[in-house]
């Protein structure tokens, strides 16, 4: 049986704080995950989808190019700030580093918000893959009938924290962005784009950020309340109504606590706390049990 205490409002209180989950998603494993990888290319004009041109990964590639151009890059020409009514998800306020610049074609890796909550955490993406000696025919086009042949040399992407994706195989530079809040890393360097459709396996680790939200209850109790057992075992057999067990009637008694049960304005039971173990009940000084629970 139990005992009810309506609690204050001071008495509750809600503190949030970011857990995060390490992921690393090899190539073959996107899929399974629902990490996409889109291809963007500019085209002039409207668009129109009976016109426009379906890749690899059955998207409307000039469709994601302008979603792209849109949300996060419509601001920024000719490697320099413009007014904008839009919001382009700036990652920082540091001005060097908020500058983007798209080009005419950018491949996207797209991590489902399932996976990285409500952010990316900044600073852990990376996208990795080794280098291969298989020759490739790049973008760059030599005039007199000839094709640039180059070995892919691999890449190793990660992220400054600033919303900015570096290359160390490429001397930091600069390959493209990320948008955290969003989990879309955008490369934007012709050579890691093609390098990144060529290579066999890769790998896209980040950490995901995930808001919990813990729910502190003090339940308060002074000396005086709950001082007697509703135990039905403190009950005796006889048809005395209210009769109770000579071994709870003594002064001496104090009666032990082992669950605190927490219940809305409706009398409905929304949460339950378990102590470790029995806790006597003094009937000297206040009592203060406190429950959590995370959401």
């Amino acid at each position: 049986m139990s005992a009810f205490i309506k609690l204050n409002k001071q008495d509750a209180f809600i503190t949030p704080y970011t857990a995060h989950k390490v992921w690393s998603i090899s190539s073959t494993e996107t899929g399974s995950y629902g990490v996409r990888v889109y291809t963007a290319l500019s085209s002039s004009g409207a668009v129109y989808i009976n016109q426009a041109t379906v890749t690899a990964d059955s998207q409307y590639s000039e469709l994601v190019y302008k979603n792209l151009h849109h949300l996060y890059y419509s601001r920024f020409r000719n490697n320099q700030v413009t007014a904008s009514m839009y919001d382009t998800y700036d990652q920082t306020t540091l001005n060097e580093h908020v500058v983007r610049e798209l080009p005419v074609t950018a491949s996207v890796i797209s991590v489902p918000k399932n996976i990285f909550g409500h952010a990316i955490k900044p600073g852990s993406f990376t996208l990795a893959a080794s280098g291969e000696y298989g020759s490739y025919v790049s973008t760059s086009f030599v005039s007199g009938g000839y094709f640039y042949v180059s070995d892919i040399d691999g890449f190793d992407i990660y992220d400054n924290g600033e919303g900015v994706l570096l290359d160390r195989n490429n001397s930091n530079q600069k390959v493209g962005d990320i948008i955290y809040t969003h989990g879309q890393a955008i490369i934007t360097d012709q050579t890691t784009i093609s390098e990144l459709n060529q290579v066999t396996s890769y790998t896209v680790g980040f950490r995901s950020s995930y808001e919990i939200f813990t729910h502190t209850y003090n339940c308060r109790s002074n000396q005086s309340q709950l001082n007697f057992s509703q135990n039905p075992s403190t009950y005796n057999n006889t048809t005395v109504s209210g009769s109770i067990n000579s071994n709870v009637t003594s002064s001496d008694f104090q009666p032990y606590v082992t669950t605190v049960g927490l219940y809305n304005d409706a009398n409905e039971l929304i949460a339950v706390g378990k102590l470790g173990q029995p806790v006597p009940k003094s009937k000297h000084v206040d009592m203060t049990f406190q429950v959590k629970f995370d959401i």
